[in-house]
């Protein structure tokens, strides 16, 4: 009886690590609070008087603050590495004066779509451990809404950009597993963007976010 109730503890035992081995795939949500930076100068064709293009210096400097949000798919290769992907949406906001004539103040909201593809790296299997991610997304900017706050529903829309862009990702932060299935992940990350042309005689822009990940792994 003793040998029939141990073999059954270890057959038991073994399928439960064999399951927790196969669980590979993962899905996630995430939430961040964001805050994005460029600053540039380059120099552009603009129209001039007598009909012929002139080459014009532009200088640009500007932050915006928001979130971003999304959904995530993983599916672990190793022990130690995973490769994700999924869609995150951003909303930033920034609030400035107004060019117009009429002295007043106006929000800027710029909205996005990112597809991320990014590798994850988890050192150790421990309930906590530290938790590091490389890659790259694709960013699709979304029309830029301008709204004078003296006068909200007098709002446009402008699509500054129609193309994608795209940006390198850094990030580096904590998991903690909660269960055999749920886990927390708390992470920096850096959003970088290259220079995309050589008219831009300086370019930096980049987005810091701080990501929690809720991941879900079966």
């Amino acid at each position: 009886m003793k040998i029939l109730l141990c073999s059954v503890l270890s057959i038991i035992s073994l399928f439960s690590l064999q399951a927790h081995a196969q669980r590979r795939f993962s899905i996630s949500v995430t939430g961040a609070p964001a805050y994005s930076y460029t600053d540039f100068t380059g120099t552009v064709l603009i129209p001039g008087t007598n009909g012929q293009f002139v080459p014009t210096t532009l200088t640009s400097e500007s932050a915006f603050f928001g979130v971003s949000v999304g959904a995530m798919a993983s599916y672990r290769f190793s022990r130690e590495w995973s490769l994700s992907t999924g869609l995150w949406y951003d909303r930033l906001t920034q609030t400035k004066p107004d060019p117009s004539p009429v002295s007043a103040d106006a929000k800027i909201i710029m909205s996005s779509l990112k597809i991320p593809v990014l590798f994850n790296y988890k050192p150790f299997t421990t309930r906590l451990a530290p938790y590091f991610t490389v890659g790259g997304l694709i960013n699709q900017a979304q029309p830029t809404r301008l709204i004078n706050v003296l006068a909200p529903n007098t709002d446009e829309s402008i699509l500054f950009a129609s193309s994608a862009t795209y940006r390198a990702v850094l990030g580096a932060g904590v998991t903690y597993r909660i269960n055999n299935h749920f886990s927390v992940i708390v992470q920096p990350m850096l959003l970088y963007r290259f220079r995309p042309n050589r008219t831009y005689e300086r370019f930096v822009s980049y987005q810091l976010n701080g990501q929690t990940q809720l991941v879900y792994t079966f």
